[in-house]
Formats: C-alpha cells, structure tokens, sequence
C-alpha cells in the first residue's frame, strides 16, 4: 500500500513539472492555482472512488466522484483550451455528473430512478453543445431537452425492474416527445400550416 501511495506522489510530482514547465514557455494557459484547483477536483474524484470500490454499499460515493471528475475536467479545458466555449466546459461538467446517476444504476438495477437524473442531466449537455452550432433545418435547441426527458422516460418504460415494468412511464415519454417535436419544428414554415402560432 505505501509503495503505491509513493508511485502515484511521484507521478503527482513529475505532471507538476511538466506543467510549471508548460506554463513557463506558454504552452499552457491559465494560472498554477487555476491548474492546482483542477488537481485538487481530480483527487476527489479519486478518494471517492477509492471510497466506493472499498465499500460498494456507498453507491453515492460513485456518483459524487462523477461530480469532482466533472469539475476537474471542466476547470483543466478551461485552463489547457482557453478558445473552449462555455457550452463545452459547462457541457462537459453536465455530461460526467450524468454519467454518474447512470452509474448508480448499473451499479444496483433496483435504483431505476437514477435513469431519470441521468436523463436529464445527458439531455442539458446536448442542449448546451447544440446551442453553439447553427440551427440545422429550422430545429430550435430548446425541442431538444423535451425530446431527451421524452427518450428518458421511453426507456424507463421499456426497462425491466424486479420482474415487471414501468408501465407509468409511457404516458410523460409520449407527451414529452410530443412536446419535443412541436417545440423544435416550431419555426418551420410548412409545419406553422399543421400548428399555427
């Protein structure tokens, strides 16, 4: 064990080199404690982790380390890709704590709940990224999010928990989607003749 703790202190001391060297030469931006707060989500994200593999029964430690992986990741694009635009960064945050609900459920599949969370956490990252590339075909971003939490609760509906099914879910899934739809097509012209405004 303390032959490990050693190795991972010696790497921590060889990636501060590198990036005191990195910034002394301006190939990487941003300020050392801008770098070290970055670290310092990183090693959260680690001892959660290393919280969670010792005990499996604290699921909420796996999600908790998506969360500091989240910030780490985003405040280390902030500070190695300063042109990286806000919707990437903030995405990027979304995206890891979403993938850490989903975690909880591939962890215990009776916590079906989790999917939720998740989906709408996956559905704002599409939504934030999306908000950056032009409108294609008159598709408004904000049909987006609706169609996600609709595809969200799709595949609660079609999931298997303890024998049976969430027959409940169909109804939110179908009226997201719905809702989805007429959002994001709704500055189309041949669709203002079906729904006009």
């Amino acid at each position: 064990m303390k032959q490990n703790y050693r190795a991972i202190f010696g790497v921590l001391l060889i990636l501060a080199g590198v990036l005191l060297i990195g910034q002394e030469f301006g190939i990487i931006g941003g300020g050392w404690d801008e770098i070290m707060l970055g670290l310092a989500f990183g090693a959260g994200s680690f001892f959660f982790a290393t919280m969670f593999l010792v005990d499996r029964s604290r699921w909420w430690a796996a999600l908790v380390a998506f969360i500091f992986l989240g910030l780490a990741a985003s405040q280390l694009i902030e500070v190695f890709l300063p042109s990286a635009s806000g919707s990437i960064i903030g995405g990027t945050f979304l995206g890891l704590t979403g993938l850490g609900f989903l975690a909880i459920y591939f962890l215990d599949r009776t916590m079906w709940w989790a999917i939720i969370p998740a989906g709408v956490l996956v559905s704002l990252t599409a939504v934030t990224i999306v908000e950056d590339i032009p409108t294609v075909s008159g598709f408004e971003s904000g049909g987006l999010l609706f169609l996600g939490l609709g595809l969200t609760f799709l595949v609660l509906y079609f999931l298997p928990v303890q024998g049976s099914r969430l027959t409940w879910a169909i109804y939110p899934a179908l009226s997201l989607l719905v809702f989805g739809i007429l959002i994001g097509f709704a500055e189309l012209e041949a669709w203002a003749i079906i729904w006009p405004s």
